[in-house]
């Protein structure tokens, strides 16, 4: 090694005479000099520890770690009861007796604490003696900082005294409340059996109730392709405090138009708990004119300070007029759907998203919000049924997103179709067994509406019904004279309005569609039992019962049954 060492040194020496920079080492360099304040204190290390050798070093030999946040459920006794209690409480304690014996932490912080809310830490005792001891504290004398309470903020500390056995660590509950904000400063006295003081201090910071808002601020503005009639945003309200926060939303306070009432908060009311928190919606309501709406919501905190909130909306200005200033439906039977449009405008300069408010009673319109593009016009869909009669006289009222309403009077009667037989009875007689026999039924209709009637012979299988082929026969005919000279297309156009009145039967023909048998009409019919029957209004169908003998069975042969089933598919549609 010492050779390999020499032989470096000898390589160093040859190098620097061959390029020698002229350079000093070491120039230019400062030596550092450290700082006290940089140096990390470290405990005094001992060989041995210095209790070590004392004769009384604890029951339990160990380092009691207090924790302010860690409550204790148990409670020992507020006083001593037997005899050697009585003795250890009353026993005088040496200094080192003293060491065995923990209290703290010294120093209670609170931090901060809403105003009439309880906030409590623990002080803890540790008593590593061999006997009992009696702990007492004093909260409510000493020197207290804020005189606004009178010193009365600790008076809710429990328990005031107890006995602590060996060995055992105890817990004392200082509560802290205050109802005037302010800070809290309390030197406080634990004493041990009666004669031994040991300070603490409590200290903290009493305010008021605090919400944080997640916005201050909110813009409302509807998106080009929004076919909603309002705008919502939604805010959280944070409780970063030690107690539950109740709060209430006040009225806007519009600062443009002395509007108010555009923007509203769900909830309007609730609490937060204690590092929690709760989600607001705020919804904004265009206003019937074009122009910005500016306003405050103020956020009421039960004892603590309002916060405002700004919002701002604004909506483009739409117009919507129709191009009728009435609609009538007329007259209408019970239980018949009717349908008519309505048409709108938009003689405005820009786009209009118009929506339908108010219906009449037992009419539906669709569609419910549509856009209506600058000088275009569409087309409302107006569907009325109604289940008794009576007349309706009511208002469609459409508005459009940021505009007036505009509206429609609809008028519409609905009447019960009189229909009567005109046979007092329809009377078979004598039928001989596997005989077939059939009796003319005529039906009047009365009214100046057509009517819809329903027949059910599910519990008469013997009888069923069918239109008479001879009258089919002569509606057919009188249409074709009355269509002569039209060709093959006047023809088809009599025989479909001769068959469009022979729909099919409906119950009950000799009585009033009542509301009760029109609600049972509407239920899907039970082939073959049910039959449909169209009476226009001051035209009688006559009715030929066919009757086609079997054993138990009587049947109605039917006519032009491919044709009739055609076109009743067509007068259903109708």
């Amino acid at each position: 090694i010492k050779k390999q060492l020499e032989q470096a040194e000898n390589d160093v020496l040859k190098l620097s005479e061959v390029a020698d920079l002229g350079l000093t080492p070491g120039s230019g360099l400062k030596a550092p000099v450290p700082k006290a304040s940089e140096v990390p204190r470290e405990p005094l290390w001992l060989k041995r520890p210095m209790d070590e050798g004392l004769e009384a070093r604890g029951v339990t030999g160990k380092r009691y770690v207090h924790n302010e946040n860690k409550l204790f459920k148990k409670k020992f006794k507020a006083h001593p009861s037997t005899q050697a209690e009585v003795r250890d409480c009353a026993a005088e304690l040496e200094a080192w007796q003293l060491q065995l014996i923990s209290i703290g932490p010294k120093n209670l912080d609170f931090g901060e604490i809403y105003v009439k809310s309880h906030s409590t830490k623990c002080l803890s005792v540790f008593n590593d003696l061999p006997s009992s001891v009696l702990v007492a504290i004093t909260v409510t004398n000493g020197t207290d900082t804020n005189t606004k309470n009178g010193g009365t903020e600790l008076k809710r500390s429990t328990p005031l005294s107890q006995v602590v056995p060996s060995a055992q660590a105890a817990g004392f509950d200082i509560v802290i409340c205050s109802d005037q904000p302010g800070p809290v400063h309390r030197q406080c006295v634990a004493t041990i059996n009666g004669k031994y003081p040991v300070k603490f201090s409590v200290s903290g910071q009493v305010i008021p109730v605090r919400l944080k808002l997640s916005r201050e601020e909110l813009n409302f503005r509807f998106a080009e392709d929004s076919l909603e009639a309002t705008l919502t945003e939604t805010i959280i309200l944070a409780n970063h405090g030690n107690a539950t926060a109740r709060f209430r939303w006040l009225e806007p306070d519009d600062t443009t138009n002395a509007l108010g009432g555009q923007f509203r908060v769900v909830p309007s009311e609730g609490q937060v708990k204690a590092g929690g928190g709760q989600s607001c919606s705020v919804t904004f309501t265009p206003p019937p004119h074009g122009d910005t709406v500016e306003a405050f919501l103020t956020l009421k905190i039960e004892d603590g300070e309002d916060v405002k909130l700004h919002c701002t909306g604004v909506t483009p200005e739409g117009t919507v007029h129709f191009v009728t200033k009435r609609m009538d439906l007329g007259s209408v039977a019970v239980g018949q759907r009717i349908e008519q449009s309505a048409v709108i405008s938009n003689p405005g300069s820009t786009n209009a998203i118009v929506f339908v408010e108010d219906v009449p009673d037992a009419m539906s319109v669709a569609p419910t919000r549509t856009r209506l593009p600058s000088g275009g016009t569409t087309e409302l869909q107006v569907t009325a049924l109604l289940a008794d009669p009576r007349e309706v006289n009511g208002v469609l009222q459409v508005r459009p997103r940021g505009g007036k309403p505009a509206r429609l009077p609809i008028v519409l009667t609905a009447l019960v179709p009189e229909v009567s037989a005109a046979e007092p009875e329809v009377n078979f007689e004598t039928i001989t067994l596997g005989g077939f026999a059939s009796r003319p039924l005529t039906l009047h209709n009365e009214s100046p509406v057509d009517c819809v009637l329903y027949v059910d012979l599910s519990d008469k299988p013997e009888f069923s019904l069918a239109v008479a082929e001879a009258m089919l026969e002569g509606q057919e005919a009188d249409k074709g004279d009355r269509s002569n000279g039209e060709g093959d297309g006047g023809k088809k156009e009599g025989d479909r309005s001769g068959k469009r009145i022979t729909a099919r039967m409906m119950e009950n023909m000799l009585q009033k569609i009542t509301k009760s048998q029109y609600e049972e009409a509407m239920q899907p019919p039970k082939p073959p039992a049910m039959e449909l029957l169209r009476l226009s209004p001051d035209q009688q169908q006559q009715q030929a019962l066919d009757r086609r003998s079997s054993t138990k069975m009587v049947e109605i042969a039917d006519v032009d049954e491919d044709e009739d089933e055609e076109e009743d598919t067509d007068d259903w549609d109708d």
